[in-house]
């Protein structure tokens, strides 16, 4: 993790959308992330959370969208190309056989990180018998709205994630595999605001900055009418 660029310790400041007088607002945190996958190039991806919702997108107003409806437990995945809206419902999974290797996560203060908003970070490791799934720099305390949000969300995904599992090819569903996406996929946010994530797969997610109190246009909230629309229950 040393090798990790601290952009906030900078003094970066990012992209603050603006928003017209005459337009409906709303207040969000906003979070500006810089994202890579492995084989792809790093690209940056915004978040706006509210206390009703959660936006996911590439930082324009205009592009494609994934929202979570903190009140009914939806996910909406929007594609305006397509003009179409992927529904993920919230669902009881089945009972889940416990996971082998069992396991493990370990919590330490990280002396090489910068304090965030005057907080200091630890590193969270999670790991399945020898292997490390999931390394992440979390600062405990810090945006706890964001953080529930965040975790209400994952729990939505790992269990569809979870009942969906047959259609997953086998080589696929690895001890970290099953950790990262199903098993564990909140463990970090248990410990912290997670600034830093890097998974075994190769994908990593970096904080480059964050406002709270944004105003934002409160259409950015609400999925398109007269889309074609899929429901996954």
């Amino acid at each position: 993790m040393k090798h990790f660029v601290w952009l906030l310790a900078s003094g970066m400041t990012c992209f603050l959308p603006t928003v017209s007088a005459d337009a409906a607002q709303a207040q969000a945190t906003l979070l500006m992330w810089e994202e890579q996958e492995a084989g792809v190039a790093p690209y940056s991806s915004r978040m706006l959370v509210t206390e009703n919702y959660l936006r996911s997108d590439d930082g324009h107003d205009d592009g494609d969208f994934i929202l979570f409806d903190r009140q009914t437990q939806r996910i909406y995945s929007v594609s305006h190309e397509q003009r179409s809206v992927l529904v993920i419902e919230a669902s009881q999974p089945p009972e889940m056989v416990p996971l082998q290797p069992p396991l493990q996560d370990s919590l330490q203060p990280d002396p090489e990180a910068p304090k965030i908003a005057g907080q200091s970070a630890s590193h969270f490791q999670l790991s399945s018998g020898d292997q490390v799934c999931l390394q992440a720099t979390v600062v405990p305390g810090l945006m706890p709205d964001v953080v529930a949000a965040l975790r209400e969300m994952q729990a939505v995904l790992a269990a569809r994630q979870y009942r969906d599992l047959d259609k997953t090819p086998e080589d696929y569903r690895t001890p970290c595999f099953m950790a990262n996406y199903i098993y564990a996929i909140d463990r970090h946010l248990q410990a912290g605001f997670p600034v830093l994530e890097l998974r075994q797969d190769g994908w990593q997610r970096a904080l480059l900055d964050f406002h709270s109190d944004q105003p934002v246009a409160a259409e950015l909230f609400s999925v398109p009418k007269g889309y074609s629309e899929e429901r996954l229950q």
